[in-house]
């Protein structure tokens, strides 16, 4: 077993309510209240002043580190580069490039390259992802890889937890600055009920595009799992069948299912998963938190969309989708994909980020291109 240590997310606030009972924090993308017991109040109180001060130092990470180990599995800390697995480093993988191709490729390149081995049947032509790449939000590279690799340092190597958590967090930011779900969505709710019922439509079959094709993209991270390969295997099992309660939404929208399109965005999207579990088991596990991290409210987004429409039966589905994947833990489950991996060179690393930007920058582009393709069938009629 891994022991971690944490430190917070530069956006974290923390303050101590009235009573001195509990502990707020606070992130742009969530909240929460960690108890505060008579015995560590005078400890959370200097926290609380060294937060405020910005005077926090290496003495408070075990106290740190007690405190937000209540909230390990929600992204307020950073994970701090220990040594793994104590002193049996032999008994974890250690991860190999492929080849330096691609470490030092520009978004573009990055993304024609992953045409290289793809099967006819799932996988994109080079105009499709041109086309693609000309409408994401930005054409370079953005997040800080140096910056990254450095804080996940341990000794000459990266620890890939610690990185893990560090593009943990450059994700959620590209998400507040960049995906446009929440203004296409107040744009949808406002539509006539048969336009909303197309728009609609368009979103649950992207979802239930990536259920289908969810076995497929997964299946790759097998060859490169290492002893993780079970908890793969055990995740995959999990989401077999989540295609099903999806295919219900739909048809409880639409009497056609199958006329409803798919976006080249999505259908990239899925073959990016698909390459990226084939070749960097660091950037897969990565990619699934991206996946898998929920928008941190009581209903989802899109649940919580189709109710207002009047559209419950597929409301349920959709909430029953999330409920069974929180029920499963999957919100965490690709850092635990890590626990068998040794730190790694920095190639590798590298890799990885880049690998893990390209998917978040394509992944916050799915509603806006079903935005414009609602518009396209809107004009068409």
């Amino acid at each position: 077993m891994n022991t971690y240590y944490y430190w917070p997310y530069d956006e974290v606030t923390v303050e101590l309510t009235e009573t001195q009972d509990k502990l707020n924090l606070t992130t742009p993308w969530m909240q929460a209240s960690l108890p505060v017991s008579a015995s560590n109040r005078p400890a959370a109180v200097e926290l609380v002043e060294k937060f405020g001060s910005g005077t926090l130092s290496a003495q408070d990470i075990p106290f740190i580190t007690s405190l937000f180990e209540v909230v390990r599995l929600y992204p307020f800390c950073y994970i701090l580069p220990t040594p793994k697995h104590g002193d049996r480093p032999e008994t974890m993988d250690v991860p190999k490039l492929l080849d330096h191709d691609l470490v030092d490729s520009g978004p573009l390149d990055l993304l024609l390259a992953t045409l290289q081995n793809s099967s006819p049947e799932f996988g994109p032509s080079e105009a499709e992802i041109r086309q693609l790449f000309s409408q994401l939000n930005r054409q370079e590279w953005e997040w800080d890889a140096e910056a990254a690799l450095e804080f996940s340092i341990l000794g000459e190597r990266i620890h890939p937890e610690s990185l893990f958590s560090v593009i943990r967090r450059f994700h959620l930011l590209e998400v507040m600055e960049n995906d446009k779900g929440s203004e296409i969505f107040q744009k949808i709710e406002s539509l006539p009920k048969s336009s909303f019922q197309v728009a609609a439509g368009l979103l649950i079959r992207q979802n239930h595009y990536v259920t289908e094709k969810c076995q497929t993209s997964l299946a790759a991270a097998l060859d490169t799992a290492g002893q993780a390969r079970k908890r793969v295997e055990e995740f995959m099992a999990e989401e077999k069948g989540h295609d099903r309660i999806l295919d219900v939404a739909l048809k409880a929208i639409t009497d056609e299912p199958q006329s409803i399109p798919v976006t080249s965005s999505t259908q990239i999207l899925m073959h990016l998963l698909k390459y990226v579990a084939g070749r960097n088991f660091l950037a897969f596990s990565m990619v699934i938190d991206i996946f898998e991290r929920s928008s941190f409210q009581s209903m989802d987004p899109l649940a919580s969309l189709l109710l207002k429409g009047g559209f419950e039966k597929a409301a349920r589905q959709i909430s029953r989708h999330k409920d069974i994947n929180d029920a499963g833990g999957h919100e965490n489950v690709g850092v635990s994909f890590l626990a068998f991996m040794a730190p790694c060179d920095k190639a590798y690393a590298r890799e990885a980020i880049r690998l893990a930007e390209l998917v978040s920058l394509v992944f916050n582009s799915i509603t806006a291109s079903v935005w414009s393709l609602y518009c396209e069938k809107s004009r068409s009629l």
